[in-house]
């Protein structure tokens, strides 16, 4: 939900953890959704994880493989263009950088 992204940034930000930790985790998660949609979904999707998804973790891979799955191909597509400008050395803050695209892929869930 686009309201909140700056609260969950402000959250990470006083933690100390970086864009690029960000951008990888979230690249992960939708590495996740796309193989659960693949194998089907539900159960049988998650089983195909590895390592397996438990807890918090598989609830968050579960509501993101009911997706379209041009929606988890352009939010992957989105992270890995993030992951890309944070490494490569662009000139943006990279705060702002990953609030852009988070907001962008908070967008994507109503389609």
């Amino acid at each position: 939900r686009k309201d909140r992204v700056p609260t969950l940034l402000a959250r990470l930000s006083a933690q100390g953890v970086a864009p690029v930790a960000v951008a990888i985790a979230l690249a992960r998660h939708w590495r996740a959704a796309l193989l659960v949609k693949a194998a089907g979904g539900g159960e049988a999707g998650l089983a195909a994880l590895r390592p397996p998804a438990g807890g918090i973790r598989r609830q968050a891979i579960q509501r993101a493989a009911a997706w379209p799955r041009e929606a988890l191909e352009e939010a992957l597509r989105l992270t890995v263009d993030l992951d890309l400008g944070l490494r490569g050395g662009s000139m943006a803050p990279p705060a702002a950088l990953l609030e852009r695209m988070l907001l962008r892929q908070a967008a994507l869930r109503g389609r």
